[in-house]
C-alpha cells in the first residue's frame, strides 16, 4: 500500500492511507456491507436515527437501504415499545450464512 499525501480543506496536509495498487479493495463499502451492519443493528428495536449513527450514512441512504430491506422482507417495523425497526427471519437467516463464509 503506498501511502500519499492530499491537501485537505482548510490548507493542511494530512498523510492519507490510498490504496492505488491496483486489485486492492476500496476503502469504501458496498451494498452488501451496508445491509449487513443495518441488519446487524436491528437484532434488537432500534430507532431509524440510532442505525443511521451507528452505521454512518446519510439520511437518503438510510431511507433507500431500509426500503429495500423492508421490501425484501429482512426486516419489519414496529410500533412498540417505539417506532422503528427490527430483524425479521430472512434477516436473521441472512445473517446466519455470512457469519459461516
Amino acid at each position: 500500500m503506498q501511502t500519499t499525501k492530499y491537501n485537505v480543506q482548510g490548507g493542511e496536509n494530512r498523510l492519507l492511507d490510498a490504496k492505488v495498487a491496483e486489485g486492492q479493495e476500496s476503502a469504501r463499502r458496498g451494498q452488501l456491507e451496508l445491509m449487513i451492519e443495518i441488519l446487524k443493528e436491528t437484532i434488537e428495536p432500534v430507532k431509524k436515527t440510532h442505525i443511521l449513527y451507528k452505521v454512518r450514512i446519510n439520511y437518503y441512504q438510510l431511507v433507500s437501504y431500509l426500503g429495500l430491506l423492508l421490501k425484501l422482507e429482512m426486516i419489519e417495523e414496529i410500533a412498540e415499545p417505539f417506532e422503528g425497526f427490527i430483524i425479521a427471519d430472512k434477516g436473521k437467516l441472512l445473517l446466519q450464512l455470512f457469519a459461516t463464509m
